[in-house]
């Protein structure tokens, strides 16, 4: 009889060498599980970009083994989570590379810190609780002329699921503080600082791990909890806590379902993961800061996790967008404020949405015009200007009122020229389209206004205005027939729009003023001729430059701080140009 077969080898696994095969072969493999196993990492994440922060002061536990240049034979994560051992793996193939003789695998081109460290960062296609957006540096018009509080922002993601995103600004803090001494920050747009008491919402981050304060909280990512004001103030009176371990943040930003990768894929914010010591870290030294010191505004810390997630050449001053968002600060969180309180326990601040809380100018405040009506009235913007953080267009403009109703009251800009053009099909002819608003006109695509009587028979007036409203159609006719010639009319795109006569509070605040006369005080004959096509001065600027100078007035009676504000009105205004009606600058801001 043959002889009996033999055992099947005894399968061993000797400690593996700490080489660069081996370790590649390590990190490959482990790579390939997680992926497997989680499916969260798309075929893009293998080549996130990662570096190693140094290490800081860090709360319990100690930094992973294996990012110390003598990586361990095993990988334990008994206290980990998964973003942890992402950013391991990630050390791991950069000192494999490096052992080889490779170069570093960094985009900023330095080589990976091989210190233990129990601290890391590094870009993630992951949009997930405990997630680090960062205001983007890639997108053309930014947060400079709309929504600044989100240029050069942090944002930690508290919550996401497939219906709703919703994170807090985390580098915001103000001088306000609530009647019972909380300090508090802007967390943002939503159920915010600006709107009314019965709209805000609170939340307080801590990193108090003890089992009392758990109780209280909810892990919103390994050592950093959440937890209600209420809570927190409880936790304060039964000695659990004091005031200064909490961070109160009012509001918050939200996205809808897909609503924030759609705008990652546009580039409008990075994307990152870091443990929490980092983000401890970076709000002990935004509350360190003097928040009367307007210089910095939370941008270092932005800076700082750009550079930490390899971001170095996009961490860049960007002039234009550093001096708005200084300015959104001045004017909405700056100047120190103690907070009433309303008897539902929410809070009131003095600051309103668009009102300065200091005086850079005077000017004269015209009396109620409710009784007024302004249908073909001419109003010009004033100084020191209401529209520099929003609705730039109306900065240095002429308006002309075509409709004042109990409801509404509707306006267009007569100074606003777009680097678009209209041509009238019948007769070739092309006029140039200018911005009347931000509003659509329903079905109507153009308004097309002209000061010539002998069109009355086909025209409206427009109040005592001096000038006809006229059709498209109409005006095709006029020109076809010889009554009229395309440089007779202002072809205008779009409204604007006021509800529930707002423009007549806009005009007793100063925002505007009621020009006098407006036949002999305005410049028609310039208004009109800033709509020529192919004229020799129309290379764009000039033209802008020209519509920008009618709406101009005297800014010798602000003070050095006030004309500054206005210059920079002036920088949002051509920028508004540059990016909205496409005209082109000889510098970018």
């Amino acid at each position: 009889p043959s002889p009996p077969a033999p055992p099947p080898p005894r399968m061993v696994f000797p400690r593996m060498a700490a080489s660069s095969w081996s370790l590649r072969r390590l990190g490959a493999s482990l790579l390939f599980l997680f992926c497997l196993g989680h499916a969260l990492v798309p075929p893009s994440a293998r080549s996130l970009r990662a570096r190693l922060v140094k290490p800081r002061p860090a709360s319990g536990g100690s930094g992973g083994g294996g990012l110390d240049g003598e990586p361990d034979d095993e990988i334990t994560l008994p206290d980990e989570d998964w973003r942890a051992f992402r950013a391991r793996l990630i050390a791991m193939e950069k000192a494999a590379g490096a052992s080889s003789g490779g170069a570093p695998a960094t985009d900023s081109g330095a080589a990976v810190d091989q210190e233990t460290s129990s601290s890391w960062a590094y870009e993630s296609p992951l949009i997930e609780q405990g997630s680090v957006l960062l205001g983007g540096s890639q997108h053309a018009v930014g947060f400079g002329l709309n929504q600044q509080y989100f240029h050069k922002c942090v944002i930690l993601v508290l919550q996401h699921d497939k219906s709703f995103t919703k994170g807090i600004i985390l580098n915001r803090p103000t001088p306000k503080r609530t009647p019972d001494g909380f300090r508090l920050w802007y967390g943002g747009d939503v159920c915010g600082l600006n709107l009314s008491p019965m709209g805000q919402e609170f939340v307080c981050l801590h990193s108090l791990d003890q089992a009392q304060a758990r109780e209280f909280s909810e892990e919103v990512v390994q050592g950093i909890y959440s937890t209600s004001l209420d809570d927190a103030r409880t936790m304060v009176q039964q000695g659990i806590a004091s005031k200064e371990d909490f961070w109160l943040f009012v509001g918050y930003a939200g996205w809808g379902p897909e609503q924030l990768q759609g705008e990652l894929d546009r580039g409008s914010w990075h994307l990152a993961a870091a443990d929490s010591t980092i983000v401890l870290q970076q709000l002990l030294e935004e509350s360190s800061r003097d928040p009367n010191d307007h210089s910095d505004v939370g941008m270092h810390t932005w800076t700082e996790l750009m550079r930490a997630i390899g971001r170095d050449d996009d961490a860049r001053p960007r002039i234009f967008p550093d001096q708005m968002l200084r300015e959104w600060y001045r004017e909405h969180l700056a100047g120190e404020e103690v907070l009433s309180e309303d008897l539902d326990g929410s809070l009131a601040s003095n600051v309103q949405e668009g009102v300065s809380s200091t005086s850079t100018g005077t000017s004269k405040r015209p009396t109620s015009t409710q009784t007024l009506d302004l249908k073909g009235r001419i109003l010009r913007s004033t100084i020191p200007s209401a529209f520099l953080l929003s609705q730039q267009y109306l900065h240095k403009s002429l308006v002309l009122v075509i409709a004042d109703t109990e409801d509404m009251s509707i306006g267009v800009v007569l100074n606003r020229p777009s680097a678009s053009e209209v041509q009238f099909q019948s007769t070739g002819l092309r006029r140039r389209l200018n911005l009347g608003g931000e509003q659509a006109i329903g079905s109507i695509q153009m308004l097309l206004f002209h000061r010539l009587s002998g069109l009355a028979d086909t025209s409206q007036p427009v109040g005592d205005s001096g000038l006809w409203q006229i059709s498209v159609a109409q005006a095709d006719v006029a020109m076809r027939s010889g009554r009229a010639e395309v440089e007779d009319f202002l072809c205008m795109t779009g409204v604007c729009a006021w509800p529930r006569r707002s423009l007549h509070d806009d005009i007793a605040a100063g925002k505007f003023s009621i020009v006098d006369s407006p036949s002999t005080a305005l410049a028609w004959d310039e208004i009109f001729r800033i709509s020529v096509c192919g004229d020799e001065r129309d290379n764009g600027v000039e033209i802008w430059r020209m519509a920008e100078t009618l709406g101009c007035q005297d800014t010798s009676s602000l003070d050095a701080a006030g004309q500054q504000r206005e210059a920079l009105a002036d920088d949002a205004l051509l920028e508004f140009a540059r990016y909205f009606l496409h005209f082109t600058g000889e510098e970018e801001g």
